[in-house]
């Protein structure tokens, strides 16, 4: 979850789906009927570990999957807030997680 309000009624997400072998980048609230915002394939397996590298900028969230899939969108609606990591049905552990701040504009 990145940029989620106090109460997680806000927030984007970037959620992996290994039923579908699939990640993708979701809002919430969603705005009418739209599902989310946009989805890439990725080959998932159980028990193999996955590294996921998310980098935000501005309104820029690019999410990079085992270093070969790519993820890219806009983050508009929700400019600040918290990030975290959870799992549903399933179970995970996370290991080298990490919120690194950096400028790119010295």
């Amino acid at each position: 979850i990145l940029r989620a309000d106090d109460a997680l009624d806000s927030y984007y997400q970037v959620r992996l789906e290994p039923g579908r072998n699939r990640v993708v980048f979701d809002r919430w609230p969603r705005p009418g009927d739209v599902p989310f915002v946009i989805e890439q394939p990725v080959p998932l397996s159980n028990g193999k570990p996955v590294h996921l590298q998310v980098l935000v900028e501005g309104s820029i969230i690019v999410a990079y999957i085992n270093d070969s899939v790519a993820l890219s969108t806009r983050g508009y609606d929700h400019p600040n807030g918290v990030w975290g990591v959870f799992v549903s049905e399933g179970g995970a552990t996370f290991d080298g997680t990490r919120l690194t701040e950096a400028s790119v504009y010295a």
